[in-house]
């Protein structure tokens, strides 16, 4: 498969016009969940500190976790938004509270019940969708309800998470848990672009597993989703 091209249609901008390095991977997945989380913290600190953006990519949902930890010691009014397919808002999941299944819950633990939004969620327990819905964190991915979010958190240091679970399996099969009645890309260059206007500080884009997509549509998919996202962030 050819490579993706270093120029956006949808921001006119190319790669070339902004500023962003590669730091690698880490080396974690040996690592218990919690020494792992401690990494991924501390590089982002590391990031911070040079007053840079970070961002993430994974790998499963609970890096996110890290990165807001990081962010949240720097900023006292972060905001979360999510785009994900999933609630992630089970306290535990099989005994386990630092999980995929929770990363939502826990990144709620750290910025605050009114400081989360989940956006694209369509898979989840029913205590999941009724704590959200009581709490008002999750919503249907439409531009009206992006842009009313958006406009609400307008001023405060926002972290951008995307599960390209997000995505509909018919365009995006290569994830662990794939969820019919997702979004396309058009959908998602939208909500970006009223992302634009936010001040963002820090991002992530996980839950790519190239096994399960042999075409590797998937893993273009999700370059494509990063290039704007950096270009995005950038602008």
């Amino acid at each position: 498969m050819n490579d993706v091209e270093d120029y956006s249609p949808y921001f006119d901008r190319d790669l070339r016009d902004i500023k962003f390095r590669d730091d690698g991977d880490l080396d974690i997945s040996r690592m218990p969940m919690e020494k792992a989380l401690q990494v991924i913290e501390s590089k982002a600190r590391d990031i911070l500190k040079e007053g840079g953006l970070p961002f993430a990519l994974g790998g499963e949902h609970t890096v996110s976790v890290g990165a807001v930890r990081a962010l949240k010691s720097r900023h006292a009014d972060l905001k979360v938004i999510c785009l994900d397919a999933h609630c992630d808002l089970k306290d535990s999941y099989y005994g386990q509270k630092m999980c995929h299944a929770t990363a939502s819950r826990r990144m709620m633990d750290l910025v605050g019940e009114r400081s989360l939004f989940i956006f694209g969620a369509r898979s989840g327990v029913r205590e999941e969708f009724e704590f959200a819905r009581k709490r008002k964190m999750a919503f249907d991915f439409s531009a009206a309800l992006l842009g009313k979010v958006v406009r609400s958190v307008s001023g405060s240091p926002v972290y951008i998470s995307v599960d390209l679970d997000v995505f509909d399996p018919g365009v995006f099969p290569g994830t662990g848990v794939a969820e019919p009645g997702g979004i396309g890309l058009p959908d998602f260059i939208k909500a970006l672009k009223l992302f634009s206007d936010l001040n963002i500080a820090g991002m992530d884009a996980v839950e790519l597993s190239p096994p399960c997509d042999p075409s590797e549509a998937s893993t273009f998919l999700a370059a494509t989703a990063v290039r704007e996202m950096l270009l995005m962030a950038g602008s």
